[in-house]
């Protein structure tokens, strides 16, 4: 018995000095975004509205951070802010299976030609309305303006 009563003490002597693992909620980021966007009206990359989130958490005490895929799925899923997709282009050609900016499935826009031939034109998201032809693409840069900039 003193056995079992010996790993409780030292579990909660443990656990007293560990910060806690909870991550910030959506809506607690929802209002630090709002907040950057009302201050700043223009943001202009991912890694730069990722960072200002992150110190703002730090600011207010919280022990974990956010990470740039969760910022962009927040700001599109709640259309917090407007954002403008900067893409890059790459040699060969390719068809991508999501999209790059809501990670969505593209829909094909097919054409037939004069010889009977099904080709894939350009590639749509239905979701952000990004789009792109066959040349592979992929962001280069992600630039949030505030929504009452429009």
């Amino acid at each position: 018995m003193s056995s079992g009563t010996k790993k409780e003490n030292s579990s909660k002597e443990k656990d007293a000095g560990v910060p806690s693992l909870r991550l910030p909620s959506n809506e607690r980021l929802e209002e630090i975004i709002l907040g950057i966007m009302d201050r700043k009206g223009e943001v202009r990359s991912l890694k730069l509205m990722t960072g200002l989130i992150n110190k703002e958490l730090d600011d207010a005490g919280c022990e974990k951070h956010t990470t740039a895929p969760r910022v962009k799925r927040i700001i599109l899923d709640r259309k917090l802010a407007n954002i403008k997709v900067n893409m890059r282009r790459w040699d060969g050609q390719g068809l991508a299976s999501k999209c790059p900016v809501c990670d969505h499935g593209l829909k094909n826009e097919k054409n037939v030609t004069i010889y009977g031939w099904m080709i894939t034109l350009k590639q749509v998201c239905p979701e952000c309305g990004y789009w792109t032809d066959r040349k592979k693409t992929s962001v280069s840069r992600y630039t949030f303006s505030s929504l009452t900039d429009e």
